[in-house]
């Protein structure tokens, strides 16, 4: 094999990194603003049911138990995309340039 016929790789960027998207045309900012955004709208909507029904304005336990799970879900979403955010960081840190 020739060495002289070997080009170097050609990158082309057509946008900046922080505004790059996904298939769904949202960028990866968006999307984690719009999981904050709900993440705190559940934990409201939760708090504010539980209280409702501490109050005795709400006696259906069960749907206040289900808001609260899915408040719950939410945050421990929310705490695995920030861990794999911080592995993916830590993982280009240890990179050797």
């Amino acid at each position: 094999m020739r060495v002289e016929n070997i080009r170097p790789l050609q990158i082309e960027i057509q946008q900046p990194l922080n505004q790059r998207v996904q298939g769904n045309g949202r960028s990866f900012a968006s999307f984690l603003k719009e999981a904050a955004e709900e993440l705190l709208h559940s934990q409201r909507v939760a708090h504010e049911e539980a209280l409702a029904l501490a109050l005795g304005q709400r006696d259906d336990l069960h749907n206040v138990m289900l808001t609260m799970q899915k408040a719950e879900l939410n945050l421990q979403l929310v705490i695995q995309i920030r861990n794999r955010v911080v592995e993916a960081y830590q993982e280009i840190m240890r990179i050797q340039v």
